[in-house]
């Protein structure tokens, strides 16, 4: 999975990131994480650095209706309006509390909480492998 990162917080921004972490998950887990600059990108680009570091899940703040697409498209996965510590926010995906209130963004679109409770945030690629994540 990865997750944009700014002073150790979730980016509020995916489309303007330039670090992210590349956290490597096995049964919920941490196996390994490192990070990643990024370059300014068109989304199709950026979209293909993130496949090319074989990333399944993207967990961001926001992001912009194209490279949110493209990231979809590339068979990623894009859990957006996400905030707080990265660690929080990591430590809440694995335990699949993500959904909770508190990392939601400020500022989300109207019916973002609506979506988020009903899991119907941007999903891409729904057949991998759950036992192990990237």
């Amino acid at each position: 999975m990865a997750i944009p990162v700014w002073c150790d917080a979730v980016s509020m921004a995916f489309d303007f990131s330039r670090q992210l972490w590349v956290v490597s998950l096995e049964d919920n887990r941490e196996v390994s994480r490192h990070e990643v600059s990024l370059k300014p990108a068109a989304p199709g680009k950026r979209a293909a650095e993130l496949k090319e570091l074989e990333v399944d899940t993207l967990v961001c703040g926001a992001i912009s209706r194209p490279l949110a697409s493209a990231v979809a498209q590339a068979g990623i996965r894009v859990i957006p309006f996400v905030a707080g510590s990265v660690d929080e926010v990591l430590g809440a995906f694995m335990c699949g509390r993500l959904a909770d209130p508190r990392f939601l963004l400020a500022g989300s679109p109207p019916g973002a909480r609506r979506r988020w409770r009903h899991g119907q945030c941007f999903r891409a690629n729904r057949s991998r492998n759950c036992n192990q994540q990237r």
